[in-house]
């Protein structure tokens, strides 16, 4: 990554909880990127967003310089 440091990256739902008379949850998908040294990244991407292992490089880094660091 343009940091210089080794990233993996996952694809995975996270469930938004959406408060209203029927409990009821949005799926969101993301993009979850780990760090060697602890860090990591999220971006929301599209319901419909490929594979990250079928996607090249430019693709992934393009997503990780979006992506937030979660508190």
């Amino acid at each position: 990554m343009p940091d210089g440091g080794s990233w993996g990256v996952v694809r995975r739902h996270e469930m938004a909880r959406i408060l209203t008379r029927r409990d009821s949850g949005e799926r969101r998908l993301y993009l979850l990127f780990f760090a060697d040294d602890g860090e990591v990244r999220r971006a929301e991407v599209a319901p419909d967003y490929p594979d990250p292992a079928t996607l090249p490089d430019a693709a992934l880094v393009d997503v990780w310089r979006l992506a937030e660091r979660p508190q």
